[in-house]
């Protein structure tokens, strides 16, 4: 099974509230192909040509975009993990106080 398919697949089975945080890796690989038919129809593209340097400036673009959203994604999840953490201390502490 091809990658995509079994990230798709991973993506489906996961938490609901979390299935757009994935990175957009179909996108992403559309891009990829956009940029490496560039090259491959015009090696002389390399030069840094208008077409070739919009393409990749455009990948460029949306690869950043899709690092952001996950990284924003994983520093929520660490605070919130950071949060949950310190109430369970703090509630552990209380019951000790009671024993």
């Amino acid at each position: 099974m091809k990658f995509g398919k079994r990230l798709k697949q991973l993506i489906q089975a996961t938490l609901p509230s979390w299935r757009d945080k994935y990175l957009s890796y179909k996108e992403l690989k559309q891009l990829v192909r956009l940029l490496s038919s560039s090259l491959a129809v015009a090696p002389s593209l390399l030069d840094g040509s208008l077409v070739n340097g919009k393409a990749e400036a455009e990948f460029v673009y949306f690869l950043n975009n899709e690092i952001d959203k996950f990284n924003a994604f994983y520093m929520e999840q660490e605070e919130d993990f950071i949060i949950r953490h310190k109430v369970s201390r703090l509630s552990a502490s209380e019951l000790s106080l009671y024993h």
